[in-house]
Protein backbone atom coordinates (compact mmCIF):
# COMPACT_ATOMS: atom_id res chain seq x y z
CA UNK A 1 0.00 0.00 0.00
CA UNK A 2 1.57 3.40 -0.68
CA UNK A 3 4.63 4.03 -2.21
CA UNK A 4 7.91 1.87 -1.84
CA UNK A 5 10.24 3.56 1.06
CA UNK A 6 12.05 6.07 0.05
CA UNK A 7 10.08 7.57 -2.89
CA UNK A 8 8.86 10.97 -2.87
CA UNK A 9 5.06 11.78 -3.18
CA UNK A 10 4.19 14.41 -5.48
CA UNK A 11 1.48 16.04 -3.35
CA UNK A 12 0.57 18.25 -6.28
CA UNK A 13 -0.31 15.87 -8.44
CA UNK A 14 -2.42 13.78 -5.79
CA UNK A 15 -4.08 17.09 -5.11
CA UNK A 16 -4.84 17.43 -8.90
CA UNK A 17 -6.59 14.28 -9.03
CA UNK A 18 -8.76 14.57 -5.90
CA UNK A 19 -10.09 17.58 -7.91
CA UNK A 20 -10.11 15.65 -11.41
CA UNK A 21 -12.61 13.33 -9.43
CA UNK A 22 -14.64 15.70 -7.85
CA UNK A 23 -14.60 17.13 -11.74
CA UNK A 24 -15.55 13.73 -13.08
CA UNK A 25 -18.71 13.52 -10.28
CA UNK A 26 -20.36 16.62 -11.46
CA UNK A 27 -20.29 15.29 -14.58
CA UNK A 28 -22.54 12.45 -13.50
CA UNK A 29 -19.66 9.51 -13.52
CA UNK A 30 -20.25 7.00 -10.78
CA UNK A 31 -17.81 6.57 -8.25
CA UNK A 32 -16.51 3.15 -9.17
CA UNK A 33 -16.12 4.79 -13.05
CA UNK A 34 -13.97 7.82 -11.50
CA UNK A 35 -12.23 4.97 -9.59
CA UNK A 36 -11.41 3.12 -12.50
CA UNK A 37 -10.48 5.97 -14.52
CA UNK A 38 -7.99 7.54 -12.33
CA UNK A 39 -6.53 4.09 -11.50
CA UNK A 40 -7.56 4.23 -7.37
CA UNK A 41 -9.63 2.29 -5.28
CA UNK A 42 -13.32 2.82 -4.84
CA UNK A 43 -13.07 3.03 -0.93
CA UNK A 44 -10.34 6.06 -2.14
CA UNK A 45 -13.07 8.05 -4.16
CA UNK A 46 -15.87 7.69 -1.72
CA UNK A 47 -14.03 9.50 0.70
CA UNK A 48 -12.67 12.48 -1.42
CA UNK A 49 -16.31 12.86 -2.38
CA UNK A 50 -17.47 12.34 1.51
CA UNK A 51 -14.53 15.04 2.44
CA UNK A 52 -15.52 17.19 -0.52
CA UNK A 53 -19.16 17.14 0.57
CA UNK A 54 -18.91 17.37 3.93
CA UNK A 55 -15.78 20.13 4.08
CA UNK A 56 -15.95 21.49 0.46
CA UNK A 57 -12.84 22.02 -2.06
CA UNK A 58 -10.71 23.03 1.08
CA UNK A 59 -10.87 19.49 2.34
CA UNK A 60 -9.01 18.07 -1.29
CA UNK A 61 -6.27 20.43 -0.72
CA UNK A 62 -2.43 19.23 -0.62
CA UNK A 63 -1.45 19.44 3.34
CA UNK A 64 1.99 19.85 2.46
CA UNK A 65 3.03 16.82 4.97
CA UNK A 66 2.03 13.11 5.17
CA UNK A 67 -0.63 12.49 7.66
CA UNK A 68 -0.07 8.79 9.54
CA UNK A 69 -2.94 6.40 9.37
CA UNK A 70 -4.50 5.65 12.14
CA UNK A 71 -3.90 2.61 13.36
CA UNK A 72 -6.71 -0.64 12.20
CA UNK A 73 -8.28 -2.16 15.23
Amino acid sequence: MGNPAGVPRDFEALEKRRFQAVQLLQRGLRQAEIARQLRVVPQTVARWVHDYRTHGKSALRKSGTCRPQAPHE
